[in-house]
């Protein structure tokens, strides 16, 4: 990503750190206004989650989209009742750069291509904007497509026209296969609505407004009726909000968010603020957000704790630096950002590519061909989502249940922001003593407790987060220090310890 790019997209406060590490910054989200309606599940114990997404997900017969929040509040169900890990991929630009590029590329084999290529993978959820813009690489930003295709009835590529809001059928039609396409490939679909530049929020024109006026309230109801109209049957959805969204439109983003509901459509919704923020950061998130969208470029520790002490709902990681595949501290940092969360209650993660996010030349081999980060990233979520109970986690602040005497040095401010330096470890246990998870980002020794762990069949592990092995260790130590290298020659680990 380009300097001017990043700036743009509110991420200046990012560039000196994510240049000196081969990394970049990302995009923030806007936010709604009403009653949350959370749908949860209606069993406290679910049935256990099976092994993993087959490699060839399109052909999965049983998908696992995201779909409800479980009773208690602090994990996600799919269709069936079973517990989810939240893996996502970002590509901002998907719906309205897709036939650009890529060389007799069609719009419908670029989304199909894309959309196999990471369920493929082992991802399955996808990110991205539903109206065009320039800051998420589109040519325009009246929310056409980049082959001039308005989302608006009456628009054009240089004019929004006088019917925002009113779905112009053709350019919708990619959004529709977007969805159709990840349905069958068991993947969600985080469809972002309502971006910060799309309503003037962040003083750009954009999709809703390019006159300096936010637009009127009945065009903001109008969307999202048609929206809940048009979208309420699709079990892969979940309804986003914002990218770089400070809350200055939360009332008209609202009435967007309550019609959807009027509309009919009970899909998860939530919302997307400014970096180093969680849903809840708004007002509008507070209200709607029916789980916390995390975005920081600081070790993502500081606002996943945030988010877990502020309302008892799912959190996600899922915005900060980019992969921009320069080796291996940027494979280091990225693992430690997923670690921190992971083992902070974020329940998944989203990852972040430079080259894959606004869909542009190479973003189709991209896909198909991912980096050591991405591919070190599927391993981890794979490995953590296998453990019994891993969705039941209950992050250790400081309560000492799990964690005790030195951790390393904490991150106290957003302005520090993440170096493969860092050295805090983090780690969480079930309420019922059966796993506690830790993860040590430099490796070097963690100082655990047995004392809140069940009693019998006690075994100890490290996992390896590049490729997900476990190795043994001796089980009812007090402290454990890390095997030298993981596979990729580095010192990241996490410790699996269980009981019953």
């Amino acid at each position: 990503m380009v300097t001017s790019t990043l700036i743009a997209r509110g991420a200046a406060c990012a560039l000196a750190a994510a240049v000196a590490i081969g990394l970049s910054a990302s995009v923030p989200a806007p936010a709604p206004a009403a009653p949350a309606h959370l749908e949860t599940a209606t069993a406290e114990h679910p049935a256990p989650l099976t092994r993993d997404v087959p490699a060839k997900a399109r052909r999965s017969s049983t998908p696992h989209f995201i779909k409800k929040v479980s009773r208690d509040g602090r994990y996600f169900l799919d269709q069936k009742g079973r517990p989810v890990m939240l893996r996502g991929d970002t590509a901002w630009g998907l719906v309205f750069n897709a036939g650009r590029y890529h060389g007799g590329t069609t719009w419908r084999s670029d989304i199909k291509g894309y959309v196999r290529a990471r369920a493929d993978k082992g991802f399955n959820t996808v990110y991205v904007a539903a109206l065009g813009n320039t800051i998420n690489g589109g040519r325009y930003d009246s929310g056409a497509t980049w082959d001039g295709v308005s989302p608006w009835r009456g628009g054009s590529t240089n004019n929004i026209g006088p019917h925002v809001g009113t779905l112009r059928d053709a350019y919708w039609k990619r959004v529709d296969y977007l969805l159709k396409t990840a349905k069958a490939a068991g993947v969600t679909v985080m469809l972002d609505v309502i971006y910060g530049d799309d309503i003037w929020e962040n003083g750009r024109p954009g999709a809703m407004s390019d006159h300096g006026e936010y637009p009127t309230d009945s065009q903001m109801t109008t969307y999202g009726r048609k929206l809940g109209n048009r979208y309420r049957s699709y079990p892969n959805l979940i309804w986003m909000i914002g990218g770089d969204y400070w809350g200055n439109a939360d009332a008209k983003v609202a009435l967007t968010l309550r019609a959807i509901r009027k509309a009919g459509a009970k899909q998860l919704i939530s919302v997307e603020n400014w970096d180093h923020s969680s849903s809840y950061s708004t007002g509008l998130g507070r209200t709607f957000a029916q789980w916390a969208n995390v975005y920081s470029y600081a070790p993502t520790y500081r606002w996943c704790q945030r988010a877990w002490t502020k309302k008892t709902r799912p959190l996600v990681w899922a915005d900060g630096y980019y992969d921009k595949r320069s080796g291996a501290s940027n494979n280091l940092l990225y693992r430690q950002e997923v670690g921190w969360a992971l083992t902070s209650g974020s329940r998944g993660s989203v990852y972040g590519a430079e080259d894959v996010w606004a869909w542009g030349s190479g973003s189709l081999s991209a896909v198909r061909h991912p980096g050591p980060a991405a591919r070190q990233m599927v391993a981890a979520w794979k490995a953590v989502s296998r453990l019994h109970h891993w969705y039941r986690l209950v992050p250790d602040f400081g309560s000492g249940r799990v964690l005790r005497g030195d951790r390393g040095t904490k991150i106290a401010s957003d302005e520090e922001y993440t170096k493969p330096t860092n050295d805090y470890i983090t780690g969480s246990i079930t309420r019922d003593g059966s796993l506690a998870l830790v993860y040590l980002p430099r490796g070097g020794t963690a100082h655990v407790t047995w004392a809140h762990m069940a009693k019998h069949h006690r075994t100890a592990k490290w996992l390896d987060p590049t490729n997900g092995n476990l190795r043994r260790a001796k089980a009812g130590r007090s402290s454990y220090t890390a095997p030298r290298d993981n596979a990729a020659g580095q010192p990241d680990w996490y410790l699996v310890l269980r009981a019953r």
